[in-house]
């Protein structure tokens, strides 16, 4: 299913359409004819549909009426449904939607396109100019609400706070004029302008204490998943009461925030042996880690784990509609499973992620490249976020919502 990220178009009248429908509405066009392995062609080959579509969509960005903006839009979402993953294509939709007054829809085409690609530098200013442009919208308020508290205050004070008031106005445009209102708008949104406070705390069993350098760990883990995430100007901190305490924007669901970055994420891939364990089973390995508690049980052995992990990336699998994660190991990672997959041809080899069996495949062949795929019957969401987790380091303990 897809994810709202965009809509359905029909390939060839550009309409929308429903993911239930078989035949355009507009134009009457077979919307379940097949599409042959070169019409699904990335957004980086030059002769694809959505590389030609997305410079469609250039075109009418350019054109900056209301027309070539809808005819942008247009051609980003169809861009999309050939290649779901073309980050370029998000950011323009996100653009696009900017300069039509949608700035929440674009911030959400922004974090995807920086969920895509991390290092697309574009994507993160356009990003942050929407969320300070947002958060200004609320400015007005914001100043009245400041302006009716100091009026209601004591009269010996209130003069001073005016004062205070004025003071702060005059630095404010000083900053301005000396580095530009986009400096100060990314300024206000990180220090001024409304936030919501998100608290996490260890969840380890009763007893347990857990170390100052590892809440310290997981801030910084917190951080920079986020940052993956798409979410600008997040930073976590350890409070004096052991909590990790960060800001996130007010335009942000805190819950939904906590399942995207708050997953341990410690991929080990286990021998198995002879034996298939099945898929969700929770397992007990020799990895240890003094916060996780293991299951009773046998025990298995960790070939590796997510020290052993370069990049990783998610793609929508070569059959059906799930996604897979993609990933490359470290010279390191690649010379472990050259040796390991050359001596166990036919044995089995366990994905598992905090205890929790995601797939155990076959070894076939000795792995010689240092390359492999995750697959788990994941969503675009889920396979893009546990790419985010495998690219940074897991956390040192369980975590939660305060």
């Amino acid at each position: 299913m897809l994810d709202g990220f965009f809509s359905l178009r029909c390939p060839d009248c550009g309409g929308k359409i429903k993911e239930e429908e078989r035949y355009c509405p507009h134009c009457g066009v077979d919307l379940d004819a097949p599409i042959t392995p070169t019409e699904r062609g990335p957004g980086d080959n030059e002769n694809s549909p959505a590389r030609q579509h997305f410079k469609a969509a250039q075109k009418g960005y350019e054109i900056t009426t209301e027309a070539g903006l809808r005819d942008a839009l247009i051609n980003c979402d169809l861009a999309l449904q050939y290649d779901p993953n073309f980050a370029d294509a998000h950011n323009l939709r996100g653009l696009a939607l900017d300069e039509m007054g949608r700035i929440e829809e674009a911030i959400a085409a922004y974090r995807k396109a920086l969920q895509l690609n991390p290092d697309l530098g574009e994507a993160r200013i356009n990003l942050e100019d929407a969320e300070a442009e947002l958060a200004n919208q609320s400015v007005p308020e914001l100043v009245n609400q400041s302006i009716g508290f100091i009026e209601e205050g004591e009269p010996q004070s209130s003069g001073s706070g005016k004062y205070i008031m004025w003071i702060l106005a005059a630095l404010m445009v000083s900053y301005a004029l000396l580095f530009g209102f986009t400096q100060i708008q990314k300024f206000a949104n990180a220090y001024l302008l409304p936030k919501t406070t998100v608290v996490f705390i260890s969840d380890v069993p009763d007893g347990v204490t857990v170390e100052q350098a590892d809440l310290e760990k997981a801030a910084q883990v917190l951080s920079e998943r986020s940052e993956r995430l798409g979410y600008s100007n997040v930073t976590f901190e350890v409070s004096t009461a052991g909590e990790i305490v960060g800001m996130i924007p007010v335009t942000v669901d805190a819950v939904k925030f906590a399942e995207q970055v708050g997953d341990v994420g410690i991929l080990e891939f286990v021998d198995f042996g002879d034996s298939p364990v099945l898929a969700g089973d929770i397992v007990r390995t020799d990895l240890d880690s003094k916060y996780l508690p293991q299951v009773d049980g046998q025990e298995w052995h960790t070939v590796m784990s997510n020290e052993g992990i370069l990049a990783a990336e998610a793609h929508r699998a070569q059959i059906g509609n799930e996604f897979q994660i993609g990933f490359a190991l470290t010279t390191e990672g690649t010379q472990i499973f050259l040796d390991y997959t050359s001596k166990n041809v036919g044995k089995f080899l366990g994905i598992v992620l905090d205890k929790v069996v995601i797939s155990v495949p076959r070894i076939n062949q000795p792995i010689t490249d240092g390359q492999g795929l995750i697959s788990g019957a994941f969503t675009e969401k889920e396979a893009q976020e546990l790419a985010v987790i495998l690219q940074t380091k897991p956390l040192p303990f369980p975590v939660r919502l305060r």
